[in-house]
């Protein structure tokens, strides 16, 4: 937190970053990560944790319909920031 850029740094840069909606498939709170299946027909996107924190989103459930914004990794897709679609 701290420094005037209005976003919090982050060790991934959001350059090509993009949204899709979805629904979790799961996610543990145990584990600290989960899934959301991705409405564009692509791979899953990886949620953590820290993912949730960075959002302001306390939790999500299994069959919550979400709206992710994700970067592309050498794992995969992973949600940097997360919004529950209401």
């Amino acid at each position: 937190m701290g420094g005037g850029g209005g976003r919090e740094r982050d060790d991934v840069d959001m350059t090509g970053a993009q949204d899709v909606e979805g629904v979790v498939k799961w996610y543990s709170p145990e584990k600290g990560y989960g899934f959301v299946g991705a409405n564009d027909g692509g791979k899953d996107v990886f949620v953590n944790a820290a993912c949730l924190r960075r959002s302001g989103v306390p939790s999500i459930d299994t069959d919550l319909p979400v709206r992710a914004t994700y970067v592309s990794t050498p794992r995969g897709r992973e949600a940097r920031y997360i919004r529950v679609v209401t």
